[in-house]
């Protein structure tokens, strides 16, 4: 089965989905703003990845595919 993970990352906040091969969202994740001129590059990368965590702590493998988008 594979996974997809789309991140949005934004000034307030940022946001991962996780979907499965049937295009349904099975999980999200939620951390702090990652827009790096607002918070800087060490800490957009740091809420990316928290975000993205958040939404894969149920599935043991990677995603097939990971789109971000950033403010």
């Amino acid at each position: 089965m594979g996974y997809f993970l789309g991140i949005d990352g934004g000034g307030t906040r940022t946001t991962a989905w996780l979907a499965d091969e049937h295009k349904r969202v099975i999980a999200r994740g939620t951390a702090g703003p990652s827009n790096p001129l607002k918070v800087g590059f060490a800490a957009c990368e740091r809420e990316i990845l928290r975000a993205a965590r958040a939404a894969m702590r149920k599935v043991r493998e990677a995603p097939e595919v990971v789109v971000l988008g950033l403010a």
